[in-house]
């Protein structure tokens, strides 16, 4: 029976109510549908659909590039769905939905730290932009705060709402068992760039001296599974340290928590850890070993110093130290006190159990299946 229902589904388009725009969040997400039919979109081979295949590349006429967007165009069409939503704000087919199906109400979920270069708003929508200044339209984008919604409005006509981060708001801060005295460096580890490996090396090189120096434990949270990364970091780090593998997002914001000071370059996992009350430094020197503009700053787009009480652009070992001492010695409640003094939460929100999604999406759903 159940090899039956596959095969049905693999030739015969069927009619849902919502539409998952690729997998990537599904089991996060679809409680909030359990009482609504939920198709998933997406190019992989459990999820094609062959009978819309098949035209899309008969309608192609060869033209193999094309293939993809007759498909979506076809999939919407037999399915005829009234929302669709997307964890994947940097593709940029979704953004044509809407305007070409005006009926259907789209909206993202923002799922990582976005920079101007090398992300989504020069590769996904400067290369689109039209006379009004606008790439693309959405109904809603789900953002992790007011800076980067206004940023998204500058390409994409929708109402943004800040939410901050989808997964992070799901795992309730549990800071009670501290490690004293432990730096968890949060590793941006990429095999086959030479210059974020770089940054990684000139960090570690200062590490190397200050854990030596201040007897602090240094804790490296890694990124991959591939024992190439630990192997990165043994060859490059002088001196002892823990290494912890990549983990579930569940046991990540745990080890997040009980750690006294956590360091990052440039990742959503650092500004994940700030917004929930821990103590965390920002070493945003990408651009320097990039030659990028001002976009891999601290805190992109919102505009704050050079350098300030726990961040800085500059690769300056001084700076490094002077940032870490400080997050050493004063407690959470002043590093918190840092956060509201720059408004840190129009950067990235802590929204716990994501109270502010839970009654947007009802608000969604009962606006559009009344």
């Amino acid at each position: 029976m159940k090899i039956t229902n596959q095969l049905r589904e693999l030739f015969s388009p069927k009619k849902i109510d919502i539409v998952l725009f690729h997998s990537t969040g599904k089991d996060l997400i679809m409680p909030y549908f359990r009482n609504y039919r939920v198709g998933i979109f997406d190019f992989s081979l459990s999820n094609l659909n062959i009978i819309i295949l098949v035209q899309s590349i008969f309608l192609s006429r060869g033209n193999i590039k094309n293939i993809k967007d007759i498909y979506l165009a076809k999939f919407l069409q037999y399915s005829n769905p009234k929302i669709v939503f997307t964890f994947i704000d940097n593709d940029a087919r979704f953004y044509r939905i809407e305007q070409i199906n005006p009926s259907i109400i789209t909206f993202f979920i923002q799922n990582g730290y976005r920079g101007g270069n090398r992300d989504v708003f020069d590769e996904k929508f400067d290369n689109f932009h039209n006379k009004d200044c606008q790439y693309g339209k959405v109904s809603y984008m789900f953002t992790f705060g007011k800076e980067i919604g206004e940023k998204y409005t500058h390409f994409l006509s929708g109402k943004y709402l800040p939410i901050g981060s989808f997964r992070s708001n799901l795992i309730p801060v549990e800071d009670k068992s501290i490690k004293s005295g432990t730096l968890l460096f949060i590793s941006n580890f990429e095999f086959n760039n030479f210059f974020a490996k770089s940054a990684v090396i000139y960090i570690l090189n200062f590490l190397s001296e200050y854990i030596l120096k201040k007897g602090v434990k240094l804790v490296i949270l890694a990124r991959t599974d591939s024992v190439k990364e630990y192997q990165f970091y043994f060859k490059n780090f002088k001196g002892v340290f823990e290494f912890i593998p990549r983990q579930s997002f569940q046991n990540t914001y745990q080890i997040l928590d009980n750690h006294e000071v956590v360091l990052n370059i440039c990742s959503t996992l650092g500004y994940e850890a700030a917004s929930r009350g821990i103590k965390t430094a920002f070493f945003h020197i990408l651009n320097d070993y990039l030659d990028l503009s001002y976009s891999f700053n601290f805190a992109w787009p919102k505009n704050v110093n050079v350098s300030g009480l726990f961040w800085t652009n500059k690769a300056d070992f001084f700076l490094f130290e002077e940032i870490l001492d400080r997050l050493f010695m004063i407690s959470k409640k002043e590093y918190n006190k840092f956060l509201e003094d720059i408004k840190f939460q129009e950067i990235i929100e802590f929204d716990p159990e994501n109270r502010k999604v839970d009654i947007y999406i009802s608000e969604i759903l009962k606006n559009t299946f009344l």
